[in-house]
């Protein structure tokens, strides 16, 4: 008798192919790792653009001696502004030379040898990615803020929506909000609530967008703005050249985008509200409670005005520290320099920064637990403790070296939480 096709061998042999299949896909689409080669928590390190391999590439190093370099990416491209997921465990960036000449988005897992995946790949020049809610890949694209699902590649244009866009950009006759250069940095919460920071005709200017009601306010206006968003609800703005507004005066809703005319330009809207940009060389350091429900409680706190213009900024994980960097150290009034100040968020007005680098600084970032700063100096990148001390060289010449941005994961010892892996998509 001839035996049947679907025999129990047969049947199993099956099964096995189909493990098997299903297990090279995974391994393939996790970067092809050695087996048993683990995924480690990136607890501690730093990601940075190094030339050390002959190009401007991602690497990932200790950030405590600057030991266990290695190189993320080493194809012949430009890689620049690395940018964290919350759990430590993926890495979002800009690079031209891969795609294309114009600079996009990718996105890989914290490893050497993972796959890296190409965000986006049009025409248009893409840069400063972040993490956003629900794991969502936030960018900047010809001055309009995009999100990226890496999941599904599905992309959704931020601000201005599609239909908003008329009526925001204006025309020859009659200049919109964003008519002037559109978007040029921006910063998001964990709920609908961002930040942007849009170019004027002059200066730039700080609004608060609400993206569940596609609403928006002007905040204040510098030459140049650094923003954050703090916890419990508050807004850290520092304003080079430049201050607040006495409060936030709207600038747009859904409604008024939509009804077919042009939401007014930042100018016009100054205009309207009789107030004129100061004229200052210093800084004003403004935090903004975002809570406050009540017209005439202190929803806004001004810090106070530093004597000082810096290039960077970094606020802390816990948000209770901000660092602010000097290409061009200041004078420390007594025959030094400074090029790295720190100062809590919750400081009284009048309260000076703490000095903690005297060299040039840019870049900085602050370590998960808040206690270091790391900071591009020259073609280097160091590290010193957040409350002064002696800088650590972590990079000692090798190549030029910048944009140091410290992993968000912490070691499990010290949170009593474990530590967060690479591939935890929690």
């Amino acid at each position: 008798m001839r035996p049947g096709f679907f025999t129990l061998r047969r049947l199993l042999l099956l099964l096995v192919a189909v493990a098997t299949a299903g297990g090279l896909s995974y391994w393939l689409r996790a970067g092809m790792p050695l087996p048993g080669q683990g995924i480690p928590s990136t607890a501690g390190k730093i990601a940075f653009i190094s030339t050390r391999s002959g190009h401007p590439n991602l690497w990932m190093m200790n950030g405590a001696d600057g030991s266990d370099t290695v190189a993320l990416t080493q194809e012949a491209a430009q890689d620049s502004e690395p940018a964290w997921a919350k759990n430590g465990s993926e890495i979002a960036f800009t690079s031209s030379g891969r795609t294309g000449q114009t600079s996009q988005i990718f996105y890989m897992d914290a490893r050497p040898g993972a796959r890296i995946l190409p965000l986006t790949n049009t025409s248009s020049s893409k840069a400063a990615p972040f993490f956003g809610p629900e794991r969502r890949i936030f960018y900047l694209a010809a001055g309009r803020l995009t999100a990226t699902n890496p999941e599904n590649k599905d992309s959704d244009l931020i601000f201005p929506e599609a239909d908003m866009v008329r009526a925001l950009y204006g025309d020859g006759e009659n200049p919109g909000l964003l008519s002037t250069g559109g978007i040029v940095q921006a910063f998001g919460s964990e709920g609908a609530t961002m930040g942007a920071v849009i170019k004027s005709e002059e200066n730039q200017a700080l609004v608060l967008l609400d993206t569940s009601q596609n609403a928006g306010a002007l905040l204040g206006t510098g030459q140049r703005i650094f923003a954050h968003f703090l916890p419990g609800g508050k807004l850290l703005a520092i304003y080079v050249k430049g201050d607040s507004l006495p409060k936030m005066v709207g600038a747009f809703d859904e409604k008024t985008a939509k009804a077919g005319g042009v939401v007014p330009s930042i100018e016009t809207v100054f205009a309207r509200v009789g107030y004129s940009p100061p004229s200052h060389d210093g800084s004003s350091v403004v935090v903004y409670d975002l809570t406050a429900t009540d017209p005439a409680s202190e929803s806004i706190k001004k810090i106070g005005t530093l004597a000082a213009q810096p290039d960077g900024f970094a606020v802390s994980p816990d948000g209770s520290l901000f660092a602010l960097s000097f290409s061009k150290p200041i004078s420390d009034g007594q025959g030094g320099e400074i090029g790295l100040l720190v100062l809590p968020t919750t400081a009284a007005q009048g309260e000076q920064p703490a000095p903690v680098y005297p060299g040039t600084a840019s870049h900085p970032s602050f370590s998960a637990d808040g206690k270091q700063l790391a900071f591009t100096s020259g073609k280097d990148i160091f590290v010193v403790p957040s409350t002064g001390g002696e800088a650590k060289n972590l990079t000692k010449g090798q190549g030029e070296n910048s944009s140091p941005v410290w992993s968000p994961a912490r070691e499990k010892e010290k949170t009593g939480e474990p530590a967060a892996t690479i591939g935890d998509k929690k």
